[in-house]
């Protein structure tokens, strides 16, 4: 794990989330002007809260002097603390980030999850996931900004309830402005395909052809 220091996040554009790193001194989740605990957005007039955690260890934190002053919350607490909040500020949905560090840190956080109370997960291990794990969907990626994974959830107004059984997982989208013309591949993933994959490619002199959307070349 790589510790970046919140002077140096605050010159980004971007915005962050950390709900189970804890600062010591502040008694409360790591935070500054780009970093909070938590965030909501409001997505076709419903209130989505948004929390972010790390299954990262505190036995581990304790072998990197950098992470001094730092302790590392039970993820399961920290997301029920955190979604109390959500809750009373109008909060409907709740979409998990989750950091991992291992094969099993994925599934065994989500058993712990009590039910309903997180209705999708975006998980960061460089590893294609796109399914169902104990009835939450869960979306993760090989990185590299090579895909784009998206996850559709359903609000019923009326019962102010997710229609779980009608989320939608869709498969992850290439982002590339061409492809190479014999597989529709813009970059080869290390897989059991990757040998054949070259061989077309080369077959084809490298021909690409570009992207389209909605019938236009991008």
């Amino acid at each position: 794990m790589r510790f970046i220091k919140a002077d140096n996040l605050n010159k980004s554009k971007s915005s962050f989330l950390n709900t189970n790193i804890i600062d010591l001194k502040k008694q409360a989740p790591y935070s500054s002007k780009r970093i909070a605990p938590h965030v909501i957005k409001k997505i076709n007039g419903v209130k989505v809260g948004i929390m972010a955690i790390t299954t990262f260890k505190n036995k581990d934190a304790r072998k990197e002097s950098y992470l001094d002053g730092l302790f590392f919350e039970d993820p399961i607490f920290s997301i029920l603390k955190a979604r109390k909040k959500l809750l009373r500020k109008g909060a409907k949905v709740f979409v998990l980030l989750m950091q991992t560090y291992k094969a099993d840190d994925l599934e065994n956080t989500i058993k712990r999850l009590p039910p309903n109370s997180i209705h999708a997960i975006v998980s960061s291990a460089p590893a294609m996931i796109n399914k169902r794990i104990l009835n939450i969907p869960v979306i993760q990626n090989s990185g590299s900004a090579k895909y784009i994974s998206r996850v559709e959830l359903f609000y019923d107004t009326k019962s102010k309830k997710v229609l779980s059984k009608r989320s939608i997982i869709h498969t992850p989208t290439k982002l590339c402005s061409q492809f190479f013309a014999a597989t529709l591949d813009c970059h080869i993933d290390d897989d059991q395909y990757k040998s054949k994959k070259i061989e077309l490619i080369k077959d084809k002199s490298y021909k690409k052809e570009s992207a389209r959307f909605l019938g236009m070349s991008i």
